[in-house]
């Protein structure tokens, strides 16, 4: 009887109203959307991820290379995400990325129900986030099984991750590409032909898809197939119950059937998010605030988070912080501490700051206090730190959640090494100083300042850390002096202190530099005057710069004044030679708008060059086209920098900050001389 019902269910399913989306066939008749999802693919490897076998096998781990692209090609530290939908369920993770080279070498381990991948990589930059998803068209794929099988759930995700009308789920995957609505339709629809028992696992899909296309009959259909839906899935569970309650709730306004299920919620799963958040709204309620703050110890004892399943609901992040806030301001301490055990990360993080930080700025605890609460609760973020608490939907990876987590404890540990310092208490200091992320060590004079005192007051060395925080150009007035007393002790004499300090400023990014040098062959440097005479740049026994760039490229204009201050820093250095190599122009009178420009500012000492032009082709890219294959990136300036006959270093771009360009070449030929 359940198999008749169950087919009776599906058959009502997919004549809703809503018609299989048709297309035209080639003698003008309608036909069938052709479907892309053989059901026995054969597997080949992806053009797109070399290395990637298409379709993707669920339970291995999936090898591939990635070249990137799409504005990506000489950024650094490029990262990866995959979106994946699994059980009926999407998630966001993260996959392994390490550059090799010119390219990233990849891997990720796809689970056992994944039914579909979506692969994107970005990068931060200076100018935000670039991202790659394959010029619009998306890294994506369905997976099979050991047989070749497509996995439950392929058809729901192939429908609504490629629809608009879903993108915003997917952090704006695609920005302008977007499958039809009739097309999602199929494809949600075929799910239920193909696996009606788990048609509850994305029924609300069905009927988002239903609103979108049958608005006017959307009360309608959603009404009759509700009922059906309902007659026929006896055992749901209580998220299925939830999603359509909240289907009559407030798509359908219908209140008498909303308020009949949420009594089935609340009888079928008397401890439930239903039942819990009926408490919750009932002790909000309440106005008397000792009356309340009884209550929400009540509803914690009745609903203690270790019980919990699932994510953890908003309202338990209310009833914390409020029960944090009134236990601090009524000094009921012990009661405070005897709660942070039942807070996740997050939670902790928002508790702090609204007792921990918020006193110590307005001085409203005595420290000691302050310092035995803040120690607690750092404790306890130190405990929970990988606890993915951040992890909310699938707006952030499991390794964006943790950088986010450890950039608030960042936050908290700055605060109580304050703490301890006001207390005259240099091992804590130190003890919570250490804890600091990496990348936050050293960055912030005054909390130098307050950690390298309290070393001294443990009689510690501090020469390194003083010098690691001048690489980072964060010392204090007093730290500076410190410095410099450690320099004449070692020296004998402050002679020559500025240049010393001096070479910290770009420690930073010497190691940089370093990491970014390569080693590639380098084309032949043919080139031509103004006039037209073909010149060869001989780059042996040389370290030459070429500085690619257009008269219509404005970075690379912007870019003349700091090149000029390089030229002439290095005029009497025979070992260093600049070129600027005129490329890529669509006018034809490029020549003489070259020529001008350079003496209109003055741009006398730099030596500029032409690149030449392939038979019958626009543009004179003869040279460059061959770096831009190398790079994969035709974008200007490029500066290229060369040494016996091997690209040493390469950029693209100019950030509009002088300095910070004379200090990288400085920095990249500095080094290159030192190789000798």
């Amino acid at each position: 009887m359940k198999k008749l019902t169950l087919a009776l269910l599906v058959v009502a399913a997919l004549n809703s109203g809503i018609i299989f989306c048709q297309k035209t066939t080639n003698n003008g008749t309608s036909g069938t959307m052709q479907i892309s999802l053989s059901a026995e693919p054969s597997s080949k490897e992806s053009e797109l991820l070399p290395g990637l076998k298409n379709p993707p096998k669920v339970g291995t781990k999936a090898e591939f290379t990635y070249v990137p692209k799409n504005g990506l090609e000489n950024v650094k530290d490029v990262k990866g995400l995959v979106y994946i939908y699994a059980n009926y369920t999407w998630k966001l993770d993260d996959i392994e990325i390490t550059q090799k080279g010119a390219v990233y070498a990849c891997s990720y381990q796809i689970p056992k129900d994944c039914a579909f991948l979506a692969f994107k990589f970005y990068a931060n930059t200076s100018e935000g986030i670039i991202s790659d998803t394959n010029q619009d068209q998306g890294y994506i794929f369905t997976t099979v099984d050991s047989e070749n099988q497509k996995i439950p759930g392929s058809n729901v995700a192939w429908g609504t991750f490629r629809n608009s009308n879903f993108n915003t789920d997917f952090g704006q995957y695609f920005r302008e590409f977007s499958a039809s609505d009739e097309a999602s339709e199929f494809w949600v629809k075929k799910e239920i032909q193909e696996h009606p028992e788990n048609f509850p696992r994305f029924v609300e899909t069905y009927f988002q898809i239903a609103k979108i296309r049958k608005p006017e009959q959307f009360d309608t259909i959603a009404h009759v197939l509700a009922r059906q839906f309902l007659n026929t899935y006896t055992d749901l569970t209580e998220d299925q119950y939830a999603k359509m309650y909240n289907l009559y709730a407030f798509d359908l306004k219908d209140e008498k059937r909303a308020d009949s299920l949420r009594e089935v919620l609340l009888k079928r799963f008397p401890k439930g998010r239903t039942a819990q958040l009926k408490s919750f709204q009932i002790a909000s309620q309440v106005t008397d605030h000792s009356a309340k703050v009884k209550q929400f110890e009540a509803f914690l004892k009745k609903y203690p988070i270790t019980e919990l399943e699932g994510g953890q609901p908003f309202f338990y992040r209310t009833i914390y912080n409020f029960l944090l806030e009134d236990y601090f301001n009524n000094e009921e301490y012990d009661k405070l501490k005897t709660l942070l055990p039942q807070l996740n990360f997050a939670n902790l993080i928002e508790g702090y700051h609204f007792t921990i930080s918020k006193a110590y700025h307005y001085k409203a605890v005595p420290f000691p206090v302050l310092n035995e609460l803040s120690q607690a609760i750092i404790a306890e973020l130190l405990a929970k730190l990988d606890d993915a608490s951040y992890v909310q939907g699938i707006y952030l990876s499991p390794q964006q959640a943790l950088n986010n987590a450890q950039e608030q404890l960042n936050r908290k540990l700055r605060v109580q090494m304050r703490i301890s310092a006001e207390l005259n208490k240099p091992s804590e200091v130190i003890k919570y100083g250490d804890y600091l992320s990496s990348e936050a060590k050293y960055t912030d004079s005054e909390l130098n300042e307050i950690y390298i005192k309290a070393l001294l007051q443990e009689h510690k060395e501090v020469t390194q850390q003083l010098e690691v925080a001048a690489a980072n150009q964060a010392l204090t007035p007093e730290l500076k002096e410190l410095l410099k007393e450690t320099y004449t002790v070692k020296k004998g004499t402050d002679a020559g202190f500025d240049s010393y300090l001096n070479s910290f400023k770009n420690k930073g990014l010497k190691d940089r530099i370093q990491s970014d040098l390569i080693d590639e062959e380098s084309p032949e440097l043919i080139f031509e005057v103004q006039k037209g005479k073909e010149v060869r740049i001989p780059s042996e026994d040389k370290i030459i710069v070429l500085d690619f760039w257009a008269n219509w490229c404005a970075p690379c204009k912007k870019s003349f004044p700091a090149m000029q201050q390089l030229v002439e820093n290095y005029q009497n250095d025979k070992t260093v030679a600049f070129y600027f190599i005129n490329t890529s122009e669509t006018s034809k009178d490029y020549k003489e708008v070259t020529a001008s420009y350079f003496k209109k500012y003055h741009l006398d000492t730099m030596t500029v060059l032409f690149d030449k032009k392939t038979e019958n082709a626009q543009r004179n890219t003869k040279t460059f086209s061959k770096f831009a294959s190398l790079f994969n990136s035709s974008g200007i300036p490029r500066k290229v920098i060369i040494k016996d006959g091997k690209i040493r270093f390469t950029s693209e771009g100019y950030s509009g900050n002088p300095d910070e360009l004379k200090d990288e070449m400085n920095a990249v030929i500095d080094m290159l001389k030192s190789e000798n």
